[in-house]
C-alpha cells in the first residue's frame, strides 16, 4: 500500500529537499500524488519527519533563534517497522514537535503507528 499525499504537501516536500521525485510516483485524478511503494515505509517509520524537521530547523535558525530546539534525539529513529521502533521513533518525533509548538497527541501517534496514512497527511499540513 502506498501513502497519498496532498499535491501541495508533496510539493512542498520536493522543495524542501525532503524527498526526491521517481518516475513510480503518480498524479491521481483528484489532484493527490500517490509515492511510490518504497518511500511510504519512510513516512510511516517517521524518517521523512526527521528530515522535515531537521530542515525546518536550520532554515528557521537563519531568521530566529532555535537553540532551545534538541534534533539530538532524532539521530536515534530506528528504520525497523517494528510495534516497538515506530512507537519509540514517533515518541522522539512528537516530542521535538512539542518544542516547535506542534502537539501530536496519543491518539494520532496511535492512529500513525497502525498506519493511517491520512493521519500523516493531516500531520505534514500542520507543520
Amino acid at each position: 500500500m502506498s501513502i497519498t499525499l496532498d499535491h501541495d504537501i508533496y510539493k512542498w516536500l520536493l522543495g524542501l529537499d525532503v524527498l526526491k521525485m521517481t518516475t513510480l510516483s503518480q498524479q491521481l485524478p483528484d489532484g493527490k500524488v500517490e509515492l511510490d511503494p518504497s518511500v511510504t515505509s519512510y513516512f510511516s517509520t517517521g524518517l521523512i519527519f526527521t528530515r522535515l524537521i531537521t530542515k525546518i530547523v536550520k532554515n528557521l535558525s537563519k531568521t530566529s533563534n532555535m537553540s532551545h530546539i534538541n534534533l539530538s534525539n532524532l539521530d536515534s529513529i530506528k528504520f525497523t517497522p517494528t510495534q516497538a521502533s515506530l512507537t519509540y521513533n514517533w515518541n522522539l518525533i512528537a516530542d521535538v514537535l512539542k518544542q516547535l509548538t506542534i502537539n501530536v497527541d496519543a491518539d494520532v501517534k496511535s492512529l500513525i503507528i497502525s498506519g493511517d496514512f491520512e493521519m500523516i497527511n493531516e500531520l505534514l499540513r500542520d507543520i
